[in-house]
């Protein structure tokens, strides 16, 4: 079993490459496809060779939730996946996000937040932003309305998230005291 192990390594190795290769093909189904690929194949223990393709995976994965209204929700919905998947299982210190990669995906987040179809990979991805301390000024706007989306939306899933994530907020985040007391008087 050991003998096969790097061999399948090299094997997943070479697929990376190809999923990230199938992101150039227009067709939006081969796209969909590689996206969920990619994502479930981030989760996977042993794989920290493949920190070589991340750049080129998120940059992939940044291009394609640019291009409004191409591939429709479960695009957006998996492109989600594959970002907090990467967030989740690349440290910092082997993956840097950019400031401005930070700023798209939250402004990504805040127009498909209430999408039923992305609503909890949105959140996912928030939660995560959060967990890494995303210090933007973007991120204390969408904390912001997620405190207003909290007692304005309609539907008790998107309350039920926003105050998960505001708590996570308020908990863990470094805020001054008198930015807490901001986020706490609304």
């Amino acid at each position: 079993m050991t003998y096969f192990l790097p061999h399948s390594i090299y094997c997943l190795y070479n697929l990376y490459f190809f999923f990230v290769l199938t992101f150039k093909i227009i067709y939006f189904t081969v796209t969909t496809l590689a996206l969920r690929c990619l994502a479930e194949l981030t989760n996977w223990d042993g794989m920290t060779s493949m920190n070589r393709a991340v750049p080129t995976i998120v940059d992939q994965t940044f291009r394609i939730l640019r291009m409004n209204g191409t591939g429709g929700a479960s695009m957006k919905h998996v492109g989600f996946k594959v970002i907090t998947q990467v967030m989740h299982t690349v440290s910092s210190s082997e993956y840097t996000f950019k400031d401005n990669q930070y700023r798209a995906m939250i402004n990504i987040v805040r127009s498909q937040i209430e999408d039923v179809h992305t609503q909890n990979t949105s959140f996912a991805l928030i939660k995560a932003m959060l967990t890494r301390r995303v210090m933007v000024p973007e991120m204390y706007d969408l904390i912001t309305h997620c405190s207003r989306l909290m007692v304005t939306a309609h539907r008790t899933q998107v309350q039920k998230l926003c105050g998960q994530v505001l708590l996570r907020f308020l908990v863990d985040y470094p805020l001054s005291k008198k930015r807490r007391q901001q986020h706490l008087g609304k």
